[in-house]
């Protein structure tokens, strides 16, 4: 890769930190025995902030820990929510379905917002400035 496509990835990562909600956040699945599954947002303190919102297709609920459209519903989501955008291409969002999301645990997990971020830095850091355009591209 280019040392400009390198300047380019942490200059991207490095400007969204600084504008988005601040890095100690966590995200939180919890699979409720009826009715659809929540992703919370909490704070360091276990304090929660809000549910994650939703950024779904028709006929999708939040899952994880397989893949499928709702891995693929909370891949959308948690990127979405991250980079402050209202949807994300499905490349990205198949990526992270893959390799995050389809590995947590069936009954609940955390995940802290730093790793979403050093999970994109890591992504972005083989593509081309074109590449990662095309990756936020919906």
């Amino acid at each position: 890769m280019s040392a400009t496509a390198r300047a380019f990835s942490r200059t991207m990562v490095s400007e969204m930190s600084d504008e988005m909600q601040p890095s100690h956040l966590s995200y939180c699945g919890i699979r409720k025995e009826h009715g659809p599954h929540d992703v919370f947002i909490f704070d360091e303190e276990a304090k929660e902030r809000g549910v994650l919102p939703r950024v779904m297709r028709r006929g999708e609920v939040f899952d994880w820990g397989r893949g499928g459209p709702g891995s693929m519903g909370l891949a959308r989501s948690i990127l979405s929510h991250y980079l402050e955008v209202p949807c994300v291409s499905d490349a990205i969002a198949v990526a992270f379905m893959i390799q995050v999301v389809a590995r947590f645990p069936r009954d609940r997990w955390r995940m802290p917002r730093p790793f979403t971020e050093r999970w994109i830095s890591t992504r972005w850091s083989n593509m081309s400035n074109d590449q990662m355009r095309e990756d936020l591209r919906a």
